[in-house]
């Protein structure tokens, strides 16, 4: 009766050191981005596995689009658990995903140095930066250490979606704005003076202007006649970039085969002489007056004229009323004769 005892005592030990194994799971699909499964009899969680991906979870179910898949084709294995129980032997099945597309990102704008987009609900963003690229959870991104001085090519796009359109960027510092003026009936080549390497030229509309329009000769850019000679009569705005910022130039462009003064004839009186130029064609500055002004008082320098300031203070201390000077000038070149006046105003 003991021996009969002790067997039965035994095999019972023996039945409990081996735990009853969980069944497979089995019936696996696809309900749009749910991964399912039947429910495994007594199982307290999963073990799923999906190309390098594994994921736990106690439902008999897994929501994929979280993951990041791409579309395509996996192998998937799940087995189950359970306390008290042995785990199922792994189930392996094969899938065909197609992951979620996002809508395309739109209203790429820079606000304050900050790149901003409308946000698309639950997805993470790629920023492209002249084809560097950052991932990041919210629908903006600072440009603020972006290096001086260049143009940047930014696209975003949300983690499954198309890339937006590309977003022209510049940090460009901003110099001095310049005016000159180009005479076609005189047709040389204008010289702009550059401190730095040219990187290019826009136009009015933007576009590039074509390099055959313009030479660079030591620090001097150099616009060629033939290009500015058949512009119609006008202003052009250019917008030059360098390795040091980009100045706006524009450029008045006409016709004048009559000598003119290409200086300002308004002027502020400082307290030293005044430097007046013209283009005189091949010609002369005959003759000043006004104000008792004699040729004691000025002097002619080829296509220069300078008012002396002695002259200036006299006429204004004389006439403690008096607020500006008038003075006349005339041009000759060949058989025209032009008139003129300067203003000068007390300083």
């Amino acid at each position: 009766m003991r021996k009969l005892i002790l067997i039965l005592i035994t095999f019972l030990v023996l039945v409990g050191c081996n735990p009853k194994e969980l069944d497979q799971v089995s019936n696996l699909r696809l309900e749009e981005q749910l991964l399912k499964w039947d429910v495994v009899n007594n199982a307290d969680e999963y073990i799923v596995r999906i190309g390098e991906i594994i994921k736990k979870t106690t439902e008999a179910e897994l929501e994929l689009q979280s993951l990041s898949l791409d579309s395509g084709e996996y192998t998937v294995t799940i087995y189950a658990k359970a306390q008290g129980f042995k785990e199922s032997k792994p189930k392996e099945f094969t899938i065909n995903y197609t992951a979620p597309v996002s809508p395309k990102i739109t209203n790429l704008r820079v606000e304050a140095n900050v790149l901003k987009w409308n946000s698309v609900e639950g997805e993470s963003y790629i920023v492209s930066i002249n084809s560097e690229e950052f991932t990041i959870d919210v629908s903006e991104f600072s440009l603020s250490e972006l290096e001086e001085n260049k143009f940047y090519e930014i696209k975003v796009r949300a983690s499954r979606g198309e890339w937006s359109d590309t977003y022209n960027y510049e940090t460009f510092v901003n110099l001095d704005e310049v005016q000159y003026s180009y005479n076609k009936y005189i047709s040389e080549n204008l010289s702009i003076l550059l401190d730095s390497e040219l990187i290019k030229i826009t136009t009015n509309n933007s576009s590039v202007l074509d390099s055959k329009n313009y030479q660079l000769v030591d620090a001097n850019l150099i616009v060629k006649k033939d290009f500015l000679s058949n512009l119609t009569d006008g202003n052009y705005s250019f917008v030059i970039y360098t390795t040091q910022g980009k100045f706006n130039i524009t450029i008045n462009v006409f016709y004048n085969n009559k000598p003119y003064m290409i200086t300002n004839n308004v002027v502020e009186f400082t307290g030293e002489d005044l430097e007046f130029e013209f283009e005189l064609l091949n010609g002369t500055i005959t003759q000043v007056t006004g104000n008792t002004i004699t040729s004691e008082d000025y002097l002619i320098n080829g296509n220069k004229l300078v008012i002396k300031k002695e002259f200036i203070s006299k006429v204004f201390n004389n006439d403690q009323a008096r607020n500006s000077i008038i003075l006349n000038y005339q041009l000759t070149a060949n058989t025209d004769h032009v008139l003129g006046s300067i203003e000068i105003k007390k300083g």
